[in-house]
Parts: structure tokens; C-alpha cells; sequence
């Protein structure tokens, strides 16, 4: 038996992707990948707030990332904030 230190993290040298495969399906059952998609979403949305820019774009990153392992994704809450920043880069 492997031990993972982590279930969204865990070393990947010791696993088939089948044992990927089974971890991903055990993580979205439990809710556990929710949970981690909802932390990244406050973490970011905190970030911007607190004018911490890479750490935003760091936890907006995450969310991504987790979001692309559920199995029907969620809409991407930074989108809004995208079309600004495009918006504006065509103004400068």
C-alpha cells in the first residue's frame, strides 16, 4: 500500500493511472475536490483583494486546474475579471 501524502498531490513515481484514475474518482465522491475548489476560489478572490497579484494568480491557476478534474466543470468565476483586462489592454 502506498502512502500519499496527499490525495491532490500525492507522488507520482508509485502510481499507474489506473491508481490516478481511482484517487480522482474517490476525491470527486467524497466531495473532497469541491471542498479544494471552493478554498481556491476564496484564496484568490482574497489575494486580489489583499493587491497580492501572483499569489491571485497562483490560487486562480488552482482553481483551474481542479475544476478540469470534475467531471461536468463549473464556470470559471474569474471570467468577468478577464473581459476587464482585456477590455482595458485594448484601451492602453
Amino acid at each position: 500500500m502506498v502512502m500519499y501524502r496527499n490525495i491532490l498531490h500525492p507522488s507520482t513515481e508509485d502510481l499507474t493511472p489506473e491508481a490516478i484514475a481511482d484517487i480522482r474518482q474517490a476525491a470527486i465522491e467524497n466531495g473532497l475536490l469541491v471542498l479544494k475548489l471552493n478554498e481556491a476560489e476564496q484564496k484568490a478572490w482574497s489575494s486580489l483583494a489583499a493587491y497580492k497579484m501572483v499569489m491571485f494568480g497562483y490560487w486562480a491557476g488552482v482553481w483551474v486546474h481542479l475544476n478540469h478534474l470534475l467531471p461536468k466543470p463549473r464556470p470559471n468565476p474569474f471570467r468577468e475579471l478577464v473581459k476587464i483586462a482585456r477590455l482595458h489592454r485594448k484601451l492602453v
